[in-house]
């Protein structure tokens, strides 16, 4: 701190500190009396003994006590200890993610039952705001009820056929849910790389590498770098355009998205049909694969 101190040259004098080092303004003692100049405060501290007095331009420049870069005096008549510095612990490694797990059976039937539950939601709505096609469905729905009840208390065993209104709504009705499920998987799909149900359970769809890039260790897991791919469109259209077949189709195509849905629990890559036709895998992002031994401990 700049300011006047004892001159180290002459204990009689005061001599200017700048901040840096000593001036060649100096001052008698009595003078700073007569005119007092504010200077902080020090302690009073046993110091060593005066230094021979010398000229000016002869003495090295000593910091005052108390002053910035002043060397420490240690006092011998205190008995506190000096202060140490803290050691503060060393902080841990930040831990990278270099593998990915595979989608389990569970995340995906579960990422599957919320996206049906989407769409059955966007179908009725389709009902709601295409003029008369939810009117019409009723109407014909009454007709052949009311029709089959008859038939039973008649006491006919025939099955009623549905009216021919009934079986063309039906079918729009197929068609509009066909057309909602492409546009919603490849929306999603192609911007997020996962559907709204897949993202809820923390999944991802990623291109399929090749086989020799997927660990054949338990758990199945790929690559960070194979993780972060992006999911091109042509292999979403290929992936929503077989997901449609499927959930659409009748018959056959009924018992094999029931096949479908099992696959992953013994596909050694965990795929179903429609990610083998779009050449797809499905991870799980929310946390990193761990080894066993980890997970032990």
């Amino acid at each position: 701190m700049r300011g006047w101190y004892d001159d180290p040259a002459d204990p009689a004098r005061e001599r200017y500190w700048n901040g840096r080092g000593w001036t060649q303004r100096v001052r008698r003692k009595a003078e700073a009396i007569r005119r007092p100049h504010p200077v902080p405060v020090t302690p009073q501290v046993p110091g060593p003994a005066p230094l021979p007095a010398a000229s000016p331009e002869s003495a090295a420049p000593v910091a005052p006590v108390g002053a910035p870069g002043a060397p420490a005096v240690t006092n011998p008549a205190s008995n506190v200890a000096p202060t140490t510095a803290l050691a503060y612990p060393a902080l841990s490694p930040v831990a990278t993610v270099t593998s990915v797990p595979l989608a389990s059976w569970g995340r995906r039937v579960g990422g599957c039952v919320i996206d049906y539950f989407i769409i059955a939601a966007l179908v009725t709505l389709s009902l709601i705001v295409v003029p008369g096609l939810g009117d019409r469905l009723i109407e014909q729905s009454r007709t052949w009820i009311s029709a089959a009840l008859e038939a039973s208390l008649a006491g006919s065993t025939d099955p009623v056929p549905l009216p021919a209104g009934l079986t063309s709504l039906m079918q729009q009705i197929v068609l509009l849910r066909a057309g909602l499920v492409l546009v919603y998987s490849i929306a999603f799909l192609g911007t997020w790389g996962a559907t709204p149900g897949m993202r809820l359970v923390g999944l991802r769809v990623i291109p399929a590498p090749p086989a020799e890039r997927v660990a054949a260790t338990v758990p199945k897991t790929v690559s960070a770098e194979v993780a972060s791919q992006p999911l091109p469109w042509n292999r979403t259209i290929w992936r929503s355009l077989a997901w449609v077949m499927l959930d659409t189709g009748l018959s056959i195509f009924a018992f094999l998205q029931i096949f479908s849905l099992l696959m992953p629990l013994w596909h050694p890559r965990r795929q179903t049909i429609h990610d083998l036709i779009g050449q797809t895998l499905v991870i799980h992002t929310r946390t990193p694969a761990q080894p066993r031994s980890e997970k032990a401990s």
